[in-house]
């Protein structure tokens, strides 16, 4: 996090939020941020704070293979 700091001061200059005035959500994003931003293969990767994280999807391997064959049959 401390690498990219002074990337936000330089886009953010006229902006200094303290702990007291900053809106909930801006918490929150800062918080995601500063605790999710990972330096992978020499680049830094910071997550996009407003975005929903995708959500695990069930074992649909045999609905598949139906469709498959399904598909197969009508061709």
């Amino acid at each position: 996090m401390e690498q990219i700091r002074p990337i936000y001061e330089r886009e953010f200059v006229d902006y200094n939020p303290s702990d007291e005035t900053m809106p909930l959500e801006d918490r929150k994003a800062l918080s995601i941020v500063e605790n999710a931003t990972i330096m992978s293969d020499g680049h830094l990767e910071v997550p996009i704070p407003w975005k929903e994280q995708p959500r695990s999807h069930p074992n649909n391997y045999t609905i598949v293979i139906r469709r498959l064959h399904s598909l197969k049959s009508r061709l």
